[in-house]
């Protein structure tokens, strides 16, 4: 659990979290700041020894549970102080106005009660207005100008709202366990698994959402989406959506970080469907929108930008302004994104500098199994298939021979489901026991022919770049522009 409430932390938290601690210390020889310089680094070692200079088993748990402690202390105050201060205030409202009834004061009450509902209907906090409402019915026998009809009516309308925004959230839960449940013994359906959840919930065809839930329903359907890469499925719900978001005419500072990763989820689906001219039109909103929030370049939303961007540069034909973007971000300690990563590998591949794609994926240092908690299948898969190709063009045949054979053994189930992956790997088998097939023309026919047969509903742009280093090194072509080609064939 410490190691994760770390990871939550930005580069700049960090450091704020070490003056936090310096803070907190009243003795000189406290170890809890070595403890999370340690924790960052996510040795195997034991960390005991390493603070006591033996083992000291006691002493290291105790050690640990306070660093834990501090860091929830951390985290929470840093929340309080920059998210929940306007619903602080919006409550602050609230208690002062039962107060004031409570203290046979209904005037100012009411006029308390109606500076909450004021300020808290454009942050859509809608269970303190309606405690607001509440309290306004509750004290309406001391007013002789209220309309009760009015006031039951803005009542329900804000408890539909409520619990409008409770249905979505507990879609989002629901679909988020599905997927999760999910094996490879049972694949499950996007459209399927979508409309279940929207129905279950009945938020098919609903309009008028609040922002929020507007962003959680587009969160459903992108992660969804994900399942079977099945984005020209989901491309209409998200527009659709979008649609909506752009109808808000303000958006509150607070609802800028939904903003931000809605821009991402739309890209993003533009960006596998091979709209490349729509994703392009939706990253500008998407950097103006950064640049509106001047987020520091370790955020989230800041790096989801740097990756859609720069695999949008790099499949168009600008590669270098790919490498431009990415590479400061990819070398970064700070920030080592793995996606990042994988994208600069790819890049690199697709431009035949394989060391230096080599020296790039050595970032990865990290184990598979560290990989899947924290990504999915899919993204292990990509990572072994860059690597098994580096392997192949460095000439390590020995390497590259026992990672086809894990490769197999690992992925048996998921071969069996994907024909181009099958396809791919069978004919990398061949050519690694027999480089000579690659002058054949039966074999450059069978490279041929089994990218024919690809899904374009499924795209996914670093597979088809595995494939078109294939394909290339049989017909003696640059990886990169015929992998462009490949695409472009494709739309």
């Amino acid at each position: 659990m410490t190691t994760s409430l770390i990871n939550i932390l930005s580069a700049k938290e960090k450091r704020q979290f070490n003056l936090f601690l310096n803070a907190q210390n009243k003795r000189k020889d406290a170890k809890n700041i070595q403890l999370f310089e340690l924790l960052q680094r996510e040795q195997d070692e034991r960390l005991d020894v390493v603070l006591y200079g033996k083992p000291s088993a006691n002493a290291y748990h105790a050690l640990h549970k306070r660093l834990k402690d501090n860091l929830i202390d951390f985290i929470a105050q840093k929340s309080l102080s920059q998210e929940a201060s306007s619903k602080y205030k919006a409550l602050r409202y609230l208690t002062a106005a039962r107060e004031a009834y409570l203290r046979e004061e209904p005037k100012t009450g009411q006029k308390l009660l109606q500076k909450t509902i004021e300020f808290s209907r454009p942050l859509e906090f809608f269970s303190i207005i309606q405690e607001a409402l509440h309290t306004h019915i509750q004290y309406a026998h001391l007013h002789h100008d209220i309309h009760l009809e009015q006031l039951f009516d803005a009542f329900k309308h804000n408890q539909k709202k409520l619990e409008q925004q409770e249905r979505v959230n507990m879609a989002c839960a629901f679909l988020k366990h599905e997927i999760k449940q999910a094996t490879l013994q049972k694949m499950i359906s996007y459209r399927s698994l979508l409309e279940v959840t929207l129905t279950k919930f009945n938020l098919a065809g609903t309009t008028d959402l609040s922002f929020k839930s507007l962003y959680q329903l587009l969160d459903i359907i992108h992660t969804a989406a994900n399942l079977e890469y099945a984005f020209a499925e989901a491309l209409p719900y998200l527009n659709r959506l979008y649609y909506q978001v752009e109808r808000v005419a303000n958006h509150p500072k607070q609802h800028q970080l939904y903003r931000l990763a809605i821009d991402y989820f739309l890209a993003n689906a533009h960006l596998r469907n091979l709209n490349f001219e729509a994703c392009a039109e939706v990253l500008k909103r998407y950097e103006t929108h950064l640049q509106q929030e001047r987020l520091n370049p370790t955020s989230g939303a800041y790096q989801n930008f740097v990756l859609i961007k720069s695999l949008h540069l790099n499949f168009t034909g600008n590669h270098t302004e790919a490498l431009k973007l990415i590479t400061p971000h990819e070398l970064d300690r700070s920030i080592h994104n793995p996606d990042l990563i994988l994208v600069v590998c790819t890049i690199y591949i697709q431009q035949a500098e394989f060391k230096t794609a080599f020296k790039a994926f050595h970032l990865l240092k990290h184990t598979n199994s560290w990989y899947l908690k924290k990504y999915d299948r899919e993204w292990v898969i990509k990572k072994d298939l860059i690597e098994l190709i580096l392997q192949v063009e460095l000439d390590h045949f020995e390497l590259a021979h026992s990672l086809l054979r894990r490769f197999l053994r690992t992925y048996k189930k998921t071969l069996e489901q994907n024909d181009l992956l099958r396809t791919f790997i069978s004919l990398i088998q061949q050519m690694n026991h027999h480089p000579e097939l690659l002058q054949e023309d039966r074999f450059k026919h069978k490279v041929k022919t089994g990218f024919s047969n690809y899904n374009t509903q499924t795209a996914d742009l670093i597979l088809i770049s595995f494939y078109g280093w294939l394909m290339a090194k049989s017909q003696q072509t640059s990886i990169y522009e015929t992998t462009l080609s490949l695409i472009k064939n494709l739309k």
